[in-house]
């Protein structure tokens, strides 16, 4: 018999595409679109030093509620 274990993480500021696909269930498609449409570099996605977008989860919350 398996058993499930269930792990909470709490996500730093910045997270990778995947952890907002996955929080957020935005899909790869939706991410371009709102980068390039609506939302700010530097407040709600930045490239980090590796040269990979990441995302600000709290900032594209508030942006959802219509605060941003």
């Amino acid at each position: 018999m398996n058993k499930e274990e269930k792990i909470s993480l709490q996500c730093g500021r910045w997270v990778h595409q995947k952890i907002l696909e996955t929080t957020h269930g935005f899909t790869t498609d939706q991410l371009k679109k709102y980068r390039l449409s609506f939302w700010l570099e530097g407040k709600h996605f930045i490239r980090n030093p590796a040269n990979r977008i990441v995302y600000n989860p709290s900032a594209i919350d508030l942006w959802m509620e219509g605060k941003l």
